[in-house]
């Protein structure tokens, strides 16, 4: 015979019966309901049904003591409605069909582990995305704050200042500057004499970032002639200040006209 159906046999049996002992000990008749759906549902996990009605409801009744719900004895009082019958059946081998606690612990695991997985793979997305250099590098360009104050054809200023966090800079040279037009692009650096003197014992102090807002002229006598008129991206090539090697490790590009 089938799971279900010796479920539904036994329910036929004493259904009724375990339904008016929880009855009797003042539980409120949907309650009721429920625990005698849930015992009956926990006697469909076992591994093996009692062989008889009445062992299966001597199992019910000492379960139900243990959930402390104080089966009392039956009375003719207390009886369930056919439409209540049909439901708890429906219920019973609904549950049954799905395969019983053992399948709701399954997709319990299975859910956490989706759960875990998941949880995993955004941690490490944000692990690899903060230690990413894309990422470093735009948290330094935050840090960075560079402004052209004037510009002409022969002078442009720059102000430059860090904030609070981000440790001492250093321009590795000054800044190539490209002029964009309708024609194009063309790109300027500065002469090699004119250049910014790096080296680790006295460097040159335009070349200095820190929290100090400091002013950085480029003329043009820089970059060998006057800046024509136009539209510019002076893009600055950065190091830490500490950094014998002087790699650049952030660029940051800034508009302007003169």
């Amino acid at each position: 015979m089938k799971r279900a159906d010796r479920i539904m046999e036994i329910f036929d049996g004493c259904g009724e019966e375990l339904f008016s002992a929880l009855m009797s000990s003042g539980t409120e008749r949907a309650a009721g309901i429920d625990r005698t759906v849930q015992l009956f549902q926990d006697l469909s996990d076992r591994i093996f049904l009692p062989r008889t009605v009445s062992a299966a409801y001597r199992v019910m009744s000492k379960r139900a003591a243990k959930l402390k719900w104080s089966p009392g004895e039956p009375s003719d009082r207390f009886s369930l409605t056919y439409s209540e019958c049909q439901r708890i059946e429906k219920k019973l081998r609904e549950y049954v069909a799905s395969g019983g606690r053992k399948s709701r612990v399954t997709r319990k695991i299975i859910t956490a582990a989706a759960v875990f997985t998941a949880a995993a793979a955004g941690v490490f997305l944000v692990v690899r995305q903060v230690t990413s250099e894309e990422y470093l590098r735009r948290l330094t360009e935050y840090y960075i704050i560079i402004n052209a104050e004037e510009s002409s054809a022969e002078e442009i200023v720059f102000s430059v200042t860090l904030r609070e966090g981000q440790k001492p800079l250093m321009l590795t040279h000054l800044p190539t500057l490209i002029l964009t037009d309708k024609s194009g692009e063309m790109s300027f650096t500065a002469a090699a004499d004119r250049e910014l003197a790096l080296n680790g014992e006295e460097p040159d102090p335009r070349s200095l970032c820190d929290t100090e807002d400091r002013e950085l002229r480029i003329t043009a006598a820089d970059y060998g002639h006057s800046f024509l008129p136009g539209h510019y991206k002076a893009v600055f090539d950065l190091c830490l200040q500490d950094d014998p090697s002087h790699e650049p490790i952030v660029t940051i590009t800034k508009e302007l006209d003169v």
